[in-house]
Parts: C-alpha cells; structure tokens; sequence
C-alpha cells in the first residue's frame, strides 16, 4: 500500500485487499452494458486496529441514438462499514449509499465502444445515503452542514480524454 502517490498517514502495518471487475458487454446493436463491482477490506491503515470496508455494485446502460450521441443511465450501490478508531477526528459507521444518474453523451465516434474517448456528458444524479453516514467525519463532505442524508440532487458536465 506504500509507493509513489499513495496515502502518506499509512502506518507500516497498514493491510488491504481489494477486489474489482468490470467490462462492457453489448446487448443489442445499440444497447450495451457495463456492470462493476469492486471490493476492500483494510485493517490498521492510520491506527493500529482500525477498519475500513466496503462494496461497491454499480452498472451502467448506454443506448445509442446515432453515432455521435448516446443516453447513458447508471445505478450505484455501496456498503460501507467503517472503524477509523477516532483517526482524524472520524467516527464509526455503517451504511449504504445509493446513486442514479441519467447522462446524455457526445462523442466524436461510436458512442457504444466504452474505451473510445473524447466525449462530453452532462449529467443528472440523485444520490442519498443512511443516515448512520452522517455523522462519520466533521471535516470532510459527509460531516458538513447542510449535507445530509435525505438525497441530494446534482447537475454538472464531464469531458473525458485519453492520451
């Protein structure tokens, strides 16, 4: 877990195993799916004993409307069951946290190859999570005020690129 680039507060104890697939699979001539899953489980990362895991289940629909525009639809689910042992000022927690998202897409290609890129998305995405989450941390987004379980509506754009 310690290399170039990677969480500078690990404790040299620090254990995780992580597992994640994904892919896309096309259902029709127009329609393609792209499930996900991915899990961890980490002990004593920050503070001998502490606990972080969680799951992750995700899937994706993309259907393609011509060769330029796609509407993509994303559901997400996490589990989390989190022991930071007071790290940070964080508090335990378990819970689940839900996420549906519609997003019109424009690509330069073909709208239904996954790894064909650049494309333009704006979005629409509802989120919520149980209320067991808000009190985990005063310093980050899921202890802030005003953000809270209950859901939450949010519309944005995203461009993606590789090189």
């Amino acid at each position: 877990m310690r290399g170039p680039g990677s969480d500078g507060y690990l404790i040299d104890n620090a254990w995780t195993v992580k597992f994640a697939s994904y892919g896309i699979t096309s259902l029709t001539d127009r329609l393609s799916l792209a499930p996900l899953i991915v899990a961890q489980s980490s002990n004593s990362r920050y503070l001998d004993g502490d606990r972080y895991d969680w799951v992750t289940l995700n899937g994706r629909v993309i259907q393609e409307l011509n060769q330029n525009f796609a509407l993509q639809y994303e559901a997400s689910y996490q589990y989390m069951d989190i022991d930071p042992k007071g790290f940070n000022g964080n508090r335990p927690a378990r819970g689940s946290y839900y996420k549906l998202t519609f997003a019109p897409t424009f690509k330069m290609h073909n709208v239904t190859d996954f790894f064909e890129r650049p494309e333009i998305r704006f979005f629409a995405t509802w989120m919520n999570w149980d209320k067991a989450l808000d009190s985990y941390s005063t310093s980050d987004t899921f202890g802030s005020a005003g953000y809270h379980s209950g859901g939450t509506l949010i519309f944005g754009a995203q461009l993606e690129t590789w090189f």
